[in-house]
């Protein structure tokens, strides 16, 4: 997958995110998020300009999620303020991080040159071959679905129309928390 259609694909993957956390009036948490996310979603294409990295090895792994994910968190701890606000920011922050390169490696699995997840541990490669990566309707196709999905789940956040999600109440609430105590499910 080329640039524009990560980009896509990670505005489609954090969409319910964002949606919710507009929602919740956390509007700040949601800007630093989509940034988050879109910058992760570039990572793993680091290895083009590197020439010591093989263009999807280590760079696009589980691995590189995985470190991407803690980076973030750790980040996320140290820009928390204080208390339970500075682990809520690391979830946060590894949340935004595991999603924008995870989103980035569900862009390159579905392409004929698939990925390694597990290199160097394991060269087994996987693809699912729907798309090739080249092909710029796809990238295109991609980018605007991604965007779509961004722009009207914000509209919809914003109009108060998510009471079908669980844990979603018919009104936003601020800065009160996604889910209420006893809404994490089963």
């Amino acid at each position: 997958m080329y640039a524009p259609g990560h980009v896509g694909i990670a505005l489609l993957c954090y969409s319910p995110v964002a949606a919710l956390l507009t929602h919740n009036g956390r509007h700040r948490e949601r800007r630093a998020g989509t940034v988050g996310v879109l910058v992760c979603a570039a990572l793993p294409d680091a290895d083009l300009y590197i020439i010591q990295l093989m263009h999807r090895g280590i760079t696009h792994t589980l691995w590189m999620a995985l470190a991407v994910a803690l980076v973030f968190g750790i980040t996320g701890w140290a820009t928390g303020r204080h208390g339970s606000r500075a682990a809520s920011s690391a979830r946060f922050g590894f949340a935004v991080g595991a999603l924008g390169v995870g989103s980035h490696l569900a862009g390159d699995v579905i392409t004929p040159l698939g990925l390694r997840p597990l290199y160097p541990l394991s060269d087994a490669t996987y693809s699912l071959a729907l798309v090739y990566s080249r092909t710029p309707a796809v990238n295109v196709a991609f980018f605007a679905l991604g965007v779509g999905a961004f722009a009207a789940s914000h509209a919809l956040a914003r109009a108060g129309r998510l009471t079908v999600l669980p844990g979603v109440t018919d009104a936003p609430r601020g800065n009160a928390p996604v889910l209420g105590e006893g809404d994490a499910g089963p």
